[in-house]
């Protein structure tokens, strides 16, 4: 997907505009071509009719990923050589109330928000450590230091104060702690209008991968008894409430994005089947 072939939609900054006599003195209704506005800090926003879709913001944001993400790994040593459009991206973030967002704009803007920071983060350590929990706890998760809408705002809140309470578990396969057994940092922005498809291909992705979403195996005991085994991602037991709605299992969520082979596994040995977690990789997702 290029995001520069998207439809530029409104963008509503939560800063008040100042409008020129001429277009206080127009009644007609702007086109999106001539809707093109600035915000206090001279950002460039683009509006247009629908209110709720913001795609233009994560332009920018887009094109820094696919030049710096590779199947996962971030290239840290590209990024930092790029790091003022990084920065430049935070800034207009800031500037935005995703209060004023639909629900699809709202989730696509905190899950890029949430990956954005973090890799903020590492960068400023960059060199100096080997895993995000290098960084001392009060500088990490819990650090109320990343400006929204005039609000500063944790990792922490923003993922489970806001993000969370949305009730859209695969949130958990497109936030990325910065870590190998994360889900992979996707190679393009989240966006409104993509994100149902978007989040299932970071879903299925995940599961796909044998190191850090899902195994299955059978395995044998000391005196010859055989245990069928599915060995998932911890995600699934740190989040374990988020996958359970309406009365379902984690293994129902797991089957409905499972490769074929592996679904099949877990519907030949359900009732016997043994759920454990693989180890949890906490080194940098990149170099």
């Amino acid at each position: 997907m290029n995001i520069r072939k998207k439809l530029l939609v409104s963008l509503v900054c939560c800063m008040p505009f100042a409008c020129d006599s001429a277009d206080a003195q127009s009644s007609a209704a702007p086109t999106p071509e001539q809707a093109e506005t600035t915000d206090a800090q001279g950002s460039s926003l683009v509006t247009g009719e629908d209110s709720g879709n913001r795609t233009s913001i994560h332009e920018s944001y887009d094109e820094l990923l696919r030049e710096t993400v590779s199947l996962g790994v971030v290239n840290y040593t590209a990024l930092a050589k790029q790091r003022p459009r990084l920065q430049k991206y935070l800034e207009e973030l800031s500037a935005i109330d995703p209060n004023s967002l639909d629900r699809n704009a709202k989730l696509a803007f905190w899950i890029n928000a949430y990956n954005a920071f973090t890799l903020e983060l590492i960068l400023e350590h960059l060199g100096r450590i080997e895993s995000i929990k290098d960084i001392s706890s009060s500088k990490r998760w819990k650090d109320k230091r990343w400006l929204i809408s005039g609000r500063s705002y944790s990792l922490d809140e923003i993922e489970h104060e806001i993000l969370r309470p949305m009730q859209e578990p695969r949130i958990h396969f497109a936030l990325v702690c910065a870590s190998r057994s994360c889900p992979d940092l996707q190679p393009e922005a989240f966006l409104p209008e993509d994100l149902d498809a978007q989040l299932a291909s970071a879903t299925r992705g995940f599961l796909a991968n044998p190191e850090k979403g899902m195994q299955t195996r059978i395995e044998e005991s000391f005196f010859g008894g055989k245990t069928p085994t599915l060995l998932l991602s911890r995600i699934f037991d740190w989040f374990e409430g988020d996958f359970e709605k309406n009365g379902s299992e984690v293994v129902d969520f797991v089957l409905q994005y499972a490769p074929t082979q592996e679904a099949a596994f877990i519907n030949r040995n359900r009732a016997d089947l043994d759920v454990e977690y693989l180890d949890y990789d906490w080194s940098l997702n990149g170099s």
